[in-house]
């Protein structure tokens, strides 16, 4: 019910925010919520999902599988907003929140249970639509392995064009049964380690621990007197970004990690500076696509470009997507891609891939324009004239042997002609008698 209301305040204001419409629901029930709720969000988990996808969620700090899944968590503002995440449902009543507006509560009965809960829907002020046109030097971009806030500041300044940074880190210090150097730490053996970092200013915090080889992580917020405040346990296998909330000046965070032999990972602990990233939204707020219409297959708007720069689609990449401007097809390509180098046996250095990537980019004149993306499937064109010629094939031999029956048909009948005339014509001619 919660979901279908969220999707009621979208319609209502399509005209200025478009037709298209990206929402979260926590906590989630399972990992396929999106198809078992019937909305579209971020959580997916399909065969067909792509590895590069996948892969490009991991590094800004999404959890993933590794293959084919990647499932959310938790409210990230530069992360969510990146990919047009406009409501959100939450079981939480949140008192207030920098970025997002509490706009209606629903109330529902559980009918196997009798019980009655509250959800409440929330709006993303800071969202992004689907596509905006952003800088060319997005095509250069490279995330980074287990450093979600590094891969997001990298991948701000490559649309942007703005340096402003973003995350601001704590400094971690070893506790107990550890050490650490900058974000990389070390469990020395079995047993518990424990790092902790004190908040020096208040703001908006959050928190990224991976180490694989882990038994668990718990990350834990402590209150300025030491009291607990609040706790995460942490999936070693799939990490995440943790939203810790907002702290004042004097409170910790402590990660403690339990294994059962020495282990190594990353504990990142940050604090949002939100003007950094209203400076970077801002600039890519001016270039934000209206969407118009949206089908199954195909996305229309309008987009207003400030010089030649490129289209940023938060969809994933595949060779199937053709982009028109103002009716006529531009290049796209893949953002975050697969480039790679290969040295020979005398060091000659190739580059490799780059053809393949984990999200939709395509080349945008200065102007404003209108823009229609639409999928069809690699090969289908192709496909279909196969099929044709097959066909044409087939009707060959059905066609030569029609014909053969007609000609056939067509001698019978002159010959059965034939044979009705011959016997008028021998009464008239006399017989010789012998």
């Amino acid at each position: 019910a919660a979901l279908r209301r969220a999707e009621e305040l979208a319609a209502a204001e399509a005209a200025t925010e478009g037709v298209f419409l990206r929402m979260e629901y926590l906590p989630r029930d399972t990992c396929v919520d999106t198809a078992l709720h019937h909305y579209s969000g971020l959580t997916t988990f399909a065969s067909s999902n792509p590895y590069l996808t996948t892969k490009f969620m991991g590094e800004l700090g999404y959890a993933i599988n590794g293959v084919n899944s990647y499932l959310y968590h938790s409210f990230v503002a530069p992360a969510d907003s990146l990919f047009g995440l406009r409501y959100l449902v939450l079981e939480a009543n949140l008192s207030s929140h920098p970025q997002l507006k509490k706009v209606d509560t629903v109330t529902v009965m559980d009918p196997e249970t009798g019980e009655r809960y509250t959800r409440y829907i929330y709006k993303n002020l800071t969202a992004l639509p689907v596509a905006f046109a952003a800088s060319s030097a997005v095509r250069d971009y490279e995330g980074t392995n287990y450093a979600p806030f590094d891969s997001q500041q990298a991948l701000y300044e490559s649309l942007s064009g703005q340096s402003d940074v973003i995350y601001e880190p704590l400094d971690v210090q070893a506790a107990t049964g550890g050490s650490i150097t900058d974000s990389r730490f070390q469990v020395s053996g079995s047993g518990t380690a424990q790092f902790t970092a004190t908040v020096n200013e208040a703001g908006q915090y959050f928190a990224y621990v991976d180490c694989r080889a882990a038994d668990s992580i718990m990350v834990e917020q402590y209150q300025a007197d030491g009291t607990l405040n609040n706790s995460w346990s942490v999936t070693t296998y799939e990490p995440y970004i943790i939203d810790v909330g907002t702290l004042q000046s004097g409170t910790s965070i402590t990660v403690a990690i339990d294994s059962d032999s020495a282990c190594t990972g990353n504990i990142h602990l940050v604090r949002l500076n939100a003007e950094a990233l209203d400076a970077h939204l801002s600039v890519l707020e001016q270039g934000g696509m209206l969407v118009t219409k949206q089908t199954g297959k195909s996305i229309t708007g309008t987009v207003t470009a400030q010089n030649d720069q490129v289209l940023f689609f938060s969809l994933p990449y595949d060779k199937g997507w053709q982009v028109y401007v103002d009716g006529s097809p531009v290049e796209t390509f893949p953002i975050s891609n697969d480039r790679d180098t290969e040295v020979d046996e005398e060091g000659v250095v190739t580059e490799v891939g780059g053809d393949d990537g984990a999200l939709l980019g395509a080349v945008i004149p200065a102007g404003t324009h209108t823009v229609y993306a639409v999928y069809r499937a690699p090969g289908l064109t192709i496909g279909v004239m196969i099929s044709a010629a097959a066909l044409l094939l087939l009707l060959i031999p059905v066609g030569k042997r029609w014909l053969a029956r007609r000609a056939a048909r067509t001698i019978l009948v002159a010959v059965k002609t034939e044979g009705e005339d011959t016997p008028a014509e021998s009464e008239d001619v006399p017989t010789e008698e012998v």
